[in-house]
């Protein structure tokens, strides 16, 4: 069996997800280790926890993979004088490398934008467009969120049903039921925080935005402007990053072994 690295999973899974596709606030790609480090086991996360590096260090992990960064901007110094440089002390001392794959994540075809779309039928592009390319003679349009109609007409409880069973969830919050009572045919869905993503779907034209960390102002201004929210949480949706990596890792060799943090939903959004 050949020897599989660090570099060559990255660029395996930067042929899938670019990082040239991050926004530019974003801190993605390998953010600590070596390349030629040999890697035989894995750990996928959303976040990478102090609880979840123990963890890691424990079952000797050779390579996290996580959906949010755990360094977003610049570290003047890495030391163990606080949580993130002891975080980042202790991979390093361990010698497990670190990659982030997040709003290329997001943004690329396939994954995180159209696994949510999926899941609760929402059929169309882009919810907010990043990039336009040019495929042949046609545009390719890919960005964060999905927004368009609903594979059928549903009820609120049917819907509300519909996401607590794709996604796992035990509760959800709504702003703006009474929007709703005549059925949802259209709908956005912007995976994590949303904050002002409800401008987007009023100007798409549909009925409903599912997404995270909405805020009781927002949630009112939303409804102000028709728009109705279903905040399914941050963890709530974006969770889904972990299994899938957990598949595209193994797709890159089958010999992996690969570690899925267990995922752990909150009981309330409030």
């Amino acid at each position: 069996m050949s020897l599989i690295t660090v570099g060559d999973i990255f660029e395996k899974l930067n042929e899938e997800m670019p990082v040239e596709l991050a926004l530019d606030w974003d801190n993605v790609g390998l953010l600590a280790g070596r390349h030629k480090k040999e890697v035989k086991k894995i750990m996928t996360v959303l976040d990478l926890t102090t609880e979840l590096l123990d963890e890691a260090v424990k079952n000797k992990v050779d390579l996290i993979v996580s959906h949010h960064p755990m360094v977003l901007s610049a570290l003047n110094r890495v030391n163990d004088g606080d949580f993130i440089g002891r975080r980042l002390v202790k991979l390093l001392n361990n010698d497990i490398s670190y990659i982030a794959m997040h709003t290329n994540y997001d943004i690329a075809s396939g994954c995180m934008g159209d696994i949510a779309a999926g899941l609760v039928g929402i059929e169309g592009g882009p919810l907010q467009i990043t990039q336009r390319l040019n495929a042949g003679n046609a545009e390719v349009c890919l960005g964060i969120g999905r927004v368009g109609a609903l594979d059928h007409e549903y009820t609120l409880d049917e819907f509300i049903e519909k996401l607590k069973t794709v996604f796992d969830l035990k509760t959800v919050g709504v702003y703006g039921r009474e929007l709703l009572k005549d059925g949802i045919r259209t709908a956005a869905i912007s995976p994590g925080s949303g904050r002002g993503m409800y401008k987007l779907a009023k100007a798409a034209g549909v009925q409903l935005l599912i997404t995270g960390d909405v805020g009781h102002h927002e949630g009112v201004d939303a409804n102000e402007s028709g728009i109705a929210i279903i905040d399914a949480g941050h963890y709530g949706v974006e969770h889904i990053f972990i299994n899938d990596m957990k598949k595209r890792l193994l797709n890159i060799d089958e010999n992996l072994e690969v570690i899925a943090e267990k995922i752990k939903l909150p009981e309330s959004f409030y």
